[in-house]
């Protein structure tokens, strides 16, 4: 997972101090996370199976969402030498649509791996097709706005 972190941020040309705390971030999230699974959800079950399965994703999605909001809001406040309380005030009003799509995906894909590897091949389309959807959404949203300051 940090590898993969890695590699897709050096892709995409951030800075190496970026890729890092990217790398650190969903590191420790990711622990966290699997330490809140393997507590709720039995070792043995396809993972995000029956209630107790459907708690664990929910715990794990919570935890995801918290950790990322908290960690992103606590360098942007120091960076911007603002207070923390009003910088994690503002960041989780803000709603990450995106969890709510690639959170349950990887609930999904964590069981189809289980059942079966090769699975996962068609079971990634819908990701791809959903991180292309909200980046073309971003490209148009950012168009927009520029859109709005030269008209204004």
């Amino acid at each position: 997972m940090a590898i993969g972190s890695a590699l897709a941020d050096s892709l995409q040309q951030r800075p190496w101090y970026k890729v890092l705390f990217n790398v650190s971030q969903r590191s420790i999230t990711y622990l966290i996370a699997l330490l809140i699974y393997t507590s709720i959800n039995a070792s043995a079950a396809v993972p995000f199976s029956g209630l107790r399965g459907i708690l664990a994703l929910i715990a794990v999605a919570v935890i995801y969402y918290t950790c990322n909001a908290l960690f992103v809001s606590t360098v942007l406040a120091f960076a911007n030498r603002q207070k923390l309380l009003p910088v994690y005030a503002s960041s989780f009003r803000v709603v990450q649509w995106v969890h709510f799509i690639t959170l349950p995906l990887g609930g999904v894909l964590a069981a189809l791996w289980k059942i079966d590897p090769w699975l996962i091949l068609p079971g990634i389309v819908p990701l791809i097709m959903a991180q292309r959807s909200f980046k073309a959404l971003g490209a148009w949203q950012a168009e927009s706005r520029r859109s709005k300051a030269l008209a204004g």
